[in-house]
């Protein structure tokens, strides 16, 4: 299951983009899958209602076509033109007040694809992603090494 590849860890009831390593987890767990049965399809199933999830699974799909495939954020929306609004859950900040902002799955595949045309982020060579360096990230993403 999914919930074994990905983890989401809120702060209160902050509700982010997947941080960057989990991305690239995401995409890792598909090509594995494509390798090892490439004419099987896979299918990401979001219960019915929640929002997050469902939200949370456009963005890594989003984020896994960007990787692979080099769509643009733009590109990746017109995928996912059949979806509902109302079903996408704005991302948000960790307090527990009403936000005065959010963040679209839009928003955040522009960044990524920022950081791709920066080559910060670039698909896999050995353990790295362009610039970025999954073990360190995790490394220093853990509060008892640093924050």
């Amino acid at each position: 299951p999914m919930s074994r590849v990905v983890e989401y860890f809120p702060l209160c009831d902050d509700f982010g983009p997947f941080r960057l390593c989990e991305i690239v987890k995401f995409y890792e767990f598909i090509q594995e899958v494509n390798a090892i049965s490439p004419k099987r399809k896979i299918v990401l199933h979001v219960d019915e209602g929640n929002r997050r999830a469902f939200t949370n699974a456009v963005f890594l799909l989003g984020s896994y076509l960007m990787l692979k495939y080099k769509y643009s954020a733009s590109a990746v929306v017109k995928c996912f033109a059949w979806t509902d609004k109302s079903h996408i859950e704005l991302y948000r900040d960790a307090s527990y007040t009403k936000p005065d902002f959010g963040l679209s799955p839009l928003d955040c595949w522009r960044a990524l694809e920022r950081a791709m045309q920066l080559k910060w982020i670039a698909e896999p060579l050995k353990g790295t992603f362009g610039k970025y360096d999954i073990c360190e990230y995790e490394h220093y993403d853990d509060p008892t090494n640093a924050d």
